[in-house]
């Protein structure tokens, strides 16, 4: 299982320069892209706090995790959103500790660290364990993915 946490880079300023309604009209479209490129029926999307966001990807390996985040983040930046951008960490659940609490509380964690690691090297990227940024744009096979 792995956790992706995804924060909305320079939100303030965005919403300073469009107004707070487009602020929010961003964070709905955020939310509907994440439920677009998440796996239907299979992996969860949450607002979780403020402009950060969390979709939970169980059952895949660390390929099919980080191009959830990279279809995501490439559409994102697609259009046109100003001075906004994503930064996102992403961390996998390794079930080696002494209960599930405490294994919940290291993925978590770990996301946070790694999504910070992103807004400091200067956000619009996604940090992992495996890989410290992902700049680059995926290819679009949505073959897993819902179709719209």
């Amino acid at each position: 299982m792995f956790l992706l946490l995804i924060d909305v880079d320079n939100f303030k300023k965005y919403n300073d320069q469009f107004g707070h309604q487009k602020g929010d009209d961003l964070l709905k479209e955020l939310a509907r892209l994440m439920i677009f490129y998440s796996r239907d029926n299979v992996d969860s999307v949450y607002r979780y706090g403020g402009d950060e966001f969390a979709v939970i990807i169980p059952h895949a390996k660390y390929e099919q995790a980080i191009l959830v985040a990279k279809r995501l983040r490439s559409n994102f930046n697609t259009s046109n959103r100003g001075p906004a951008s994503l930064s996102m960490g992403m961390a996998q659940l390794e079930g080696r500790l002494k209960t599930l609490e405490q294994d919940l509380e290291t993925l978590l964690r770990t996301a946070d660290q790694h999504l910070y690691l992103a807004k400091n090297n200067g956000g619009d990227q996604i940090c992992t364990a495996n890989q410290n940024s992902h700049l680059d744009n995926p290819p679009l096979n949505t073959s897993n993915y819902r179709q719209r």
